[in-house]
């Protein structure tokens, strides 16, 4: 700018050439970094970012194919009343107008990502030297700044952290950022940047007095270039003006006044304001996010200015008028509270339509009139046999009409079901009797041998035919009753039991918007009975006067096609994982859909792209733990177009509300993160037998309108997005989904633990590439001793079994004494190749091609074991499709179960010498175009 006004007043630039040229810093630093100074600094970064957290959870999308660094830089002005204040604060505190900034900055990342340790980039000047002053080039290093604030600090005491670590970091600036880099120990993670992703800035320079100017001059600085170097960079800009001097307007506008004699900078007593710029990666972050984050940065600002000691998880982020917002946006559709439990629904479509069809299975068909009198009928019996109000029945019975009829029946005496899947070990089966308390349960007469001794009386689901009691009336009672009792993985070794209440399954089943089910409509029961989807499946039809097909256990996705077609199945639910192989083995059922659900895992925009293009009119995904008695939020995928790289969770069902909270159960600013936390009459009662548990995630409601109301902490991390929908980011703890069923490592490891021998335990979700997940365990056994991982399957069903048990001779501990996850060793792949397939003719050498290209493995061997391979149940279904389309057969799910090597099921099939498959008959009409769809 001089130069500027010399050419204006002599025609020439006046400047002396510089003592020194660029290239001389560029030398003197790389001797410098071999000499001690650099080592001592080397040493102090080394010991600062020791254990730090070297990646900030932001709420990222989906990362892209390559990091374009392309950004935005919406900024804000804060006015000169609160600058004052802030400058004033710093200074009562010892500390300046950067720190207080920094801080507010530090504190805003911490509660809206949940870090409570948080390294931040600054850039400085690393012109230290007299002679670099008036050298062009680019000196500037990054320094990194952490912000410790796990114990919950007041401002006041993170402001005198933040002015330490800054002054820290000045003193030991000199060391090249990657030297800094390199000391911490970052691993490097593609689309991210390493070690800092949040970058705070400070631009307080004002230039030089300036010789005479012959006219104004205003400079309008840039705040934004279109790119951005970090995911988030907050660039503060104070303006400092004051009459007849150099200084800074709103915008960052440099205003240079006309003068006969030099002009000098405004003073920093002339503090006006401050510009902030929130410079962002687009590609990273939601525009949404970012607007949530300005808003809460000044709720902070005003909120220290007033209260400097107040403690961080205290500080407001929402302003009264967004907190309004945001509970608007969290309602769903709200019912009037109903009386009604479940048989008074059932009853009411009784009396309306009983010839209706109501529930179909392999064993029997029976309408609407005929269910309630079979139920009826069992009911009497069992309120002879002491069943009642409080009691809980267990139903050990497969998928099927007879589990319906029972499930109806317990209702109807007052008592809650819970169901037992059969195949679980019995070890499994007597943990859970116990826990639950049941005294009665009812089995099939030749499954009632399997079950284990206990207190409780084993019955069968049809009394005998002379049995001639009139058929019970359902009992008295309240719509708090208990219904079910699910269990779920538990976090402290042991499942635990979810107790649902009537009024849950009727606010959340009957005239759902979700689910759109009424007269004339059929549903397809296809997941496991212990499952809360399944009661979704049974109570969602019979409340709504539809009509319910249950799949046999052993039925695989060529079936589950064919009876789409033969029964006309208006309504599936999908586990997201089987979604993929319907898509792979039989699409053509997908399109004679009405609505398709799908749920429990993250949903492949690919395959939602796909089932859409078949012509699926509603594909729902939805989202909810047990808890809520089986969904909370539902996006409705409609249309090819509104599918981005993720697909969102979508908003409150209804009967529900949804909000976003920080650890202090405080709203977070909208588009920033936080736990996602259910409200309303689907919540569950709670644990049963586990008031402690119960107590920590069912806490009371402060944004409910009900007296009474409370609300269930998911423990999963959410963010709503600008167009109203939730979108998914994951657990706050280490339970994991795999194959879409919910799993605690922790019981897992408790069940490995519990073995003698093994001294410690660990279980670890392994994930390898794109590859699903696996199950690891590992064990530190004492000298000579191996885990037996048979044992395991003795106790725990089949998918809280570890695919590999591996011996730790060295147990590894970190500095605290507490295992350190990240050392323990990799699962090898699976040792493949024992027997030849050609040896076992060509239908074996057919299944081992298949097998090895799911595995994923270059070979198969005939004798090798699809369980010890990594396979499940959910490859079993697509190994059965694949196999039988490339065999041109049918083979059944079973089947491949039950034989587990390439050469016994190969046998097996030569066995039974099936007839050809019967394929699902493809519909008449061809697949309609995105247009008709719409125009449907």
């Amino acid at each position: 700018m001089e130069g500027c006004l010399d050419h204006q007043r002599y025609g020439e630039v006046r400047r002396p050439e510089p003592e020194i040229q660029y290239y001389d810093h560029a030398r003197w630093q790389r001797e410098w970094c071999d000499g001690p100074e650099a080592r001592r600094q080397r040493d102090f970064w080394r010991h600062e970012l020791a254990g730090a957290s070297t990646m900030l959870p932001l709420p990222r999308r989906a990362a892209a194919a390559g990091r374009r660094f392309v950004g935005a830089a919406p900024r804000v002005e804060i006015d000169g009343d609160l600058a004052r204040a802030l400058e004033a604060l710093g200074r009562r505190h010892g500390h300046s107008l950067y720190a207080v900034l920094l801080a507010a900055f530090f504190a805003l990342l911490a509660r809206s990502t949940g870090a409570d340790d948080v390294l931040v980039g600054s850039g400085v000047a690393n012109r230290r030297w007299q002679s670099t002053e008036d050298l062009m080039g680019m000196f500037v290093n990054t320094v990194v700044l952490r912000g410790r604030m796990a114990d919950d600090p007041t401002f006041a005491a993170l402001l005198d952290r933040v002015g330490h670590s800054v002054h820290a970091a000045l003193d030991h600036q000199d060391l090249p950022f990657e030297d800094i880099l390199a000391q911490s120990g970052a691993e490097h993670v593609p689309g991210v940047n390493p070690l800092v992703q949040a970058s705070f800035s400070f631009h307080d320079a004002m230039p030089g007095r300036l010789g005479a100017a012959p006219f104004s001059l205003d400079v309008i600085e840039g705040l934004g270039t279109g790119s951005a170097k970090f995911d988030l960079n907050l660039i503060a800009f104070p303006r400092y003006f004051a009459a007849g001097c150099i200084g800074r307007g709103p915008g960052n506008v440099l205003r240079v006044p006309a003068s006969d004699g030099p002009v000098p900078p405004s003073p920093a007593a002339a503090l006006d304001g401050i510009t902030v710029s929130w410079e962002f990666d687009s590609d990273q972050l939601e525009t949404g996010f970012v607007t949530g984050l300005m808003r809460a940065y000044q709720e902070i600002l005003r909120a220290v200015v007033r209260a400097p000691r107040t403690v961080l998880s205290e500080l407001p982020l929402v302003s009264t008028e967004e907190r309004e917002r945001l509970l608007r946006r969290a309602l769903g559709r709200q019912d009037e509270p109903s009386t009604d439990r479940v048989p008074d629904v059932v009853a009411q479509w009784v009396a309306a339509a009983p010839r209706a069809p109501a529930v179909s299975g392999d064993d029997e068909t029976l309408t609407y009139g005929q269910l309630w009198r079979r139920a009826s009928e069992l009911a009497a019996f069992l309120g002879d046999v002491g069943v009642g109000a409080g009691d809980v029945v267990a139903l050990h019975l497969p998928r099927s009409a007879r589990l319906v009829v029972a499930m109806l029946a317990t209702l109807m005496t007052g008592a809650a079901s819970l169901t037992l899947d059969p195949t679980h070990p019995p070890a499994r089966l007597a943990a859970l009797l116990d826990d639950s308390g049941a005294r009665t349960v009812l089995a099939d007469p030749g499954e009632a041998a399997r079950l284990p001794a206990g207190r409780w009386q084993t019955l069968t689901p049809r009394p005998d035919p002379s049995y001639a009691r009139p058929h019970a009336v359902p009992a008295p009672g309240s719509p708090r009753d208990l219904a079910h009792v699910i269990y779920t993985s538990g976090s402290t070794g042991r499942p635990k039991g979810v107790e649902v209440e009537h009024r849950s399954l009727v606010a959340r089943l009957r005239s759902s918007d979700m689910t759109a089910l009424g007269p004339g409509r059929s549903v397809l029961a296809t997941n496991a009975t212990v499952f809360d989807v399944f009661t979704m499946e049974v109570w969602s039809a019979l409340l709504n006067g539809a009509a319910l097909h249950l799949l046999p256990a052993s039925a695989g996705p060529q079936e589950i096609a064919r009876r789409v077609v033969r029964h006309r199945i208006s309504h599936l639910t999908l586990v997201t994982p089987l979604l993929r192989v319907m898509l792979e083995t039989a699409p053509e059922a997908l399109a004679q859909l009405h609505t398709l659900v799908i749920g429990g895992e993250a949903a492949p925009p690919d395959a939602v792209r796909a089932t859409l293009e078949l012509g699926t009119r509603r594909l729902v995904n939805a989202y909810g733990p047990t808890e809520v008695t089986v969904y909370a939020t539902a996006f409705e995928a409609s249309a090819v177009e509104r599918i981005g790289t993720e697909v969102p969770i979508g908003r409150p069902v209804s009967n529900s509300h949804i909000v976003l909270l920080d650890d202090e159960l405080n709203l977070v600013p909208d588009g920033s993160v936080g736990e996602i936390c259910v409200g309303g009459p689907g919540v569950a009662r709670g644990y049963l037998g586990r008031p402690a548990e119960t107590a920590g995630r069912f806490v009371p409601d402060p944004y409910s309108t009900e007296p009474g109301g409370r609300l269930y902490r998911t423990g999963d991390r959410g963010q709503w997005l600008p167009d109203g929908n939730l979108r998914f980011l994951g657990r706050l703890d280490h339970q994991v989904k795999i194959r879409a069923f919910r799993i605690e490592p922790e019981e897992v490891r408790a069940a490995l633990a519990a073995q003698d021998g093994v001294r410690e335990a660990a279980v670890v979700a392994h994930r390898s590439g794109g590859s699903q997940a696996r199950l690891v365990g590992y064990a530190h056994p004492e000298p000579g001793r191996r885990p037996e991982p048979a044992a395991l399957a003795e106790l725990l069903p089949g998918y809280l079994v570890p695919e590999t048990i591996l011996v730790v001779e060295n147990w590894p501990l970190g500095a605290t004494g507490k295992l350190d996850r990240s050392r323990l060793p990799v699962p090898p792949p699976a040792v493949t190749g024992s027997g030849r397939p050609a040896d076992h003719g060509s239908a074996a050498e057919v299944l081992a091609r298949v097998l090895a290209e799911l595995l994923e493995l270059p070979e198969v061997g005939a004798d090798d074991d699809f369980f010890q391979l990594g396979g499940h149940s959910l490859l079993a279904m697509r190994y059965a499709a694949k196999a039988g389309q490339a065999l041109e057969r049918d083979i059944d799910l079973a089947t491949v179960l039950a034989h587990p090597t390439v050469a016994r099921l190969s046998a097996a099939l030569h066995t039974a010498a099936a007839p050809p498959a019967e394929r699902p008959h493809r519909l008449s009409r061809r697949i309609p175009d995105p247009a008709t769809r719409a125009r449907r």
